[in-house]
């Protein structure tokens, strides 16, 4: 996996966007009142927390947990039935 950056965005200024890509943004800063150039962006790597698992990891888990705890009562409603 990729590690992922973050814009240090001075005050008083955004980032350029990108007319190529749309929603996408490039690393000069503008200034805010006058959309003239400011600069460059500086970049700092977001940091991974061990903890931080991905949303769509999580997603699948409880999908699966879901799965397995309703096949177990199903089972067992099945045996109490046969009984």
């Amino acid at each position: 996996m990729r590690d992922k950056y973050e814009p240090i965005i001075k005050d008083g200024t955004h980032l350029a966007e990108s007319h190529k890509t749309e929603g996408a943004y490039r690393g000069i800063l503008l200034d805010d009142e006058t959309n003239q150039l400011a600069g460059q962006a500086e970049w700092k790597r977001v940091k991974k927390n061990k903890g931080n698992i991905d949303a769509d990891i999580c997603t699948i888990a409880l999908a699966v947990t879901i799965s397995v705890v309703l096949t177990l009562i199903m089972v067992r409603i099945v045996h109490a039935l046969k009984k």
